[in-house]
């Protein structure tokens, strides 16, 4: 599709971020499908982001790989060693693709206060439209 017009459009389907924090020195994480079943969960490093435990190796590499460049954007990004619990929700089923990783990608730039454009290059690389429907209304 290089250098193909296109249209994107959102769809009515998304995936939710919710982060709260607690008193553990890590960033607990667990990412869900529709049904609330959880298909991936972390605990992450405060100190080098790195996974400590995990249901999958190379998915938290990439969550790493995220929570690395939000904090190359923002220095103050979980900078106050407070521990997280994250909690990612599908509305769709994950074979779809949809975008469940557009969506990280936005949810985290949102949570980092960090140009999702500029996460995208740092992280997944693309061109930016899939950013720009997650962002959309």
């Amino acid at each position: 599709m290089d250098g193909a017009k296109g249209l994107a459009m959102p769809v009515k389907l998304g995936q939710s971020m919710t982060v709260v924090e607690n008193s553990s020195s890590d960033i607990n994480w667990v990412s869900k499908d529709p049904a609330g079943n959880t298909w991936f969960n972390a605990k992450f490093s405060l100190y080098d982001f790195k996974a400590v435990e995990t249901s999958d190796e190379i998915l938290a590499k990439r969550i790493t790989q995220l929570l690395k460049a939000c904090a190359r954007q923002d220095s103050e990004f979980l900078s106050q060693w407070k521990g997280q619990k994250v909690e990612m929700k599908l509305e769709f089923e994950r074979e779809w693709g949809l975008g469940t990783s557009s969506t990280l990608v936005y949810c985290m730039a949102e949570w980092a206060d960090a140009n999702p454009y500029q996460l995208l290059m740092d992280t997944f690389g693309g061109s930016g439209y899939d950013i720009a429907c997650a962002g959309a209304d």
